[in-house]
């Protein structure tokens, strides 16, 4: 009972939550979308990243993520031929959950509750879906930091012209790089 309560306070280390504050502007470049009849989409532009969580152990972060993206939604219509260009506002809701290690360098995991997609010049077209990304962040100077990130993300309802049914999904790839400002608190 002596080593086992001799080994407990050796290795106990005292509870520390710290908040931490992440705001970035960075670009986001579409690799490959694919819906039914649909060819050549792209979904490229800037983006406006926001978390706030904490980080507990001295190295495990999680919280909640806000996202949004002032992009350009481009396809080539298959079955008339003609090719658009609309603008496409995107914002997303989700949660992440990652490590902060002491050498500045932070790896992510992030699962968007909630996307959507909104095509005005269709009528007003919205896309409802969900997504998920990793990223990894390299902090320097107080608070400066470079991301870089992989997401994907699944439309799977839609209210307005472009229809997406039970069967019918928009699915999409993109990557994003950004510059911004992270920071722990307390």
């Amino acid at each position: 009972m002596k080593k086992l309560l001799i080994l407990f306070c050796l290795f106990s280390h005292p509870a520390q939550a710290w908040l931490i504050v992440e705001g970035n502007v960075g670009y986001g470049i579409s690799n490959e979308w694919e819906k039914e009849n649909y060819a050549d989409v792209q979904y490229d532009g800037m983006v406006v990243n926001g978390r706030l969580g904490v980080k507990v152990f001295n190295f495990l972060i999680f919280g909640g993520e806000y996202s949004w993206s002032d992009n350009y939604f481009e396809y080539m219509d298959n079955s008339s031929g003609i090719g658009y260009k609309i603008p496409s506002p995107r914002t997303d809701y989700g949660v992440f959950a990652g490590i902060d290690l002491p050498i500045m360098l932070r790896f992510w995991a992030s699962y968007y509750i909630q996307s959507e997609l909104k095509m005005d010049n269709l009528n007003g077209t919205k896309l409802n879906g969900f997504g998920y990304g990793a990223g990894v962040g390299w902090t320097f100077l107080p608070f400066v930091s470079i991301n870089g990130e992989y997401r994907k993300y699944e439309y799977d309802s839609s209210v307005g012209d472009i229809a997406l049914g039970s069967d019918d999904k928009l699915t999409g790839n993109w990557f994003l790089i950004s510059v911004g400002f992270y920071a722990d608190l307390l």
